[in-house]
C-alpha cells in the first residue's frame, strides 16, 4: 500500500510546480505520521471496551478545540469571522464534508476496535483509491496525461488494492490476543475480554484487576 502511494504520489506531482509539489507531498507524510499516531489512544480506549460513539464524542470535541485556538492564534476573532463570511457560498459544501467524514471516521474507530489498528486502518485508508476515483470521473484531474503518469497512477491504484487484500486476509494469532489483555492491564478481564471480541457487557472497566 505504501508502494501504491509513493506511485500515486508522482503521478499527481507532475499536475504543480515543483516547490509545490514538494511541499505538498510532505504535508501528506506529515499528515500519515500524525494519523497512524493517533491511533495508539484509539487503541487504548477500546482495549477497555470503550463505545466508538463516545470515543468519537469527545475527539470531536479536542478537534473542534484544537482549530479553534489555532485559528484564533494566527488570525485574530475578527480578520477570522471575516474570512467565514466571505466564504458563505461554500459553506454547505465544507460543512457536507465534515459530515460525511465523521460517518467515516465512525466506520474506522469499529474497524480499529475489532480487528486492532495494524488491519483497520490500513483498509480505511484505501479511501486513497476512492480519492483517486473521484479525481479522475469527476473533476477529470489527469486529461491529456502521458503515458507514464497513466501507468504511475493505475500501477499504484493495484498495489494499494493487492496490499489491502492482503491484509484483510490477515488473522490474529493467540499471542496477540494475550498481547491485547496485557495492554488492558488494571481493566476487569470480562470487561477487557468482552472489548476484544466486540460483546456488551453491563459491568464497567476498573474492576478487579488482573493479579
Amino acid at each position: 500500500m505504501f508502494g501504491g502511494a509513493a506511485l500515486l504520489a508522482l503521478a499527481s506531482s507532475t499536475q504543480a510546480a515543483s516547490h509545490q509539489a514538494t511541499l505538498g507531498i510532505i504535508a501528506a507524510l506529515g499528515t500519515g505520521i500524525l494519523w497512524g499516531t493517533m491511533c495508539i489512544p484509539y487503541r487504548k480506549a477500546y482495549l477497555t471496551g470503550m463505545n466508538p460513539l463516545s470515543f468519537i464524542t469527545f475527539f470531536t470535541f479536542g478537534e473542534l478545540g484544537t482549530m479553534t485556538a489555532l485559528a484564533l492564534s494566527s488570525k485574530g476573532a475578527v480578520p477570522l469571522w471575516h474570512e467565514i463570511v466571505g466564504a458563505r457560498a461554500v459553506l454547505f459544501w465544507l460543512m457536507l464534508g465534515g459530515f460525511v467524514w465523521v460517518i467515516g471516521d465512525l466506520f474506522q474507530q469499529y474497524a480499529a476496535k475489532y480487528v486492532g489498528i495494524s488491519r483497520g486502518v490500513p483498509l480505511s485508508n484505501t479511501n486513497q483509491l476512492w480519492g483517486l476515483v473521484w479525481g479522475i470521473l469527476v473533476f477529470h484531474e489527469l486529461p491529456g496525461g502521458r503515458q507514464r503518469v497513466y501507468t504511475q497512477v493505475i500501477g499504484g491504484s493495484i498495489l494499494m488494492a493487492l496490499g489491502a487484500v492482503a491484509i484483510a486476509l490477515s488473522s490474529a494469532s493467540g499471542l496477540e490476543h494475550s498481547r491485547w489483555r496485557a495492554a488492558a492491564e488494571g481493566v476487569g478481564d470480562d470487561y477487557v475480554r468482552a472489548g476484544i471480541e466486540g460483546r456488551e457487557t453491563g459491568r464497567r472497566g476498573g474492576g478487579t484487576g488482573r493479579s
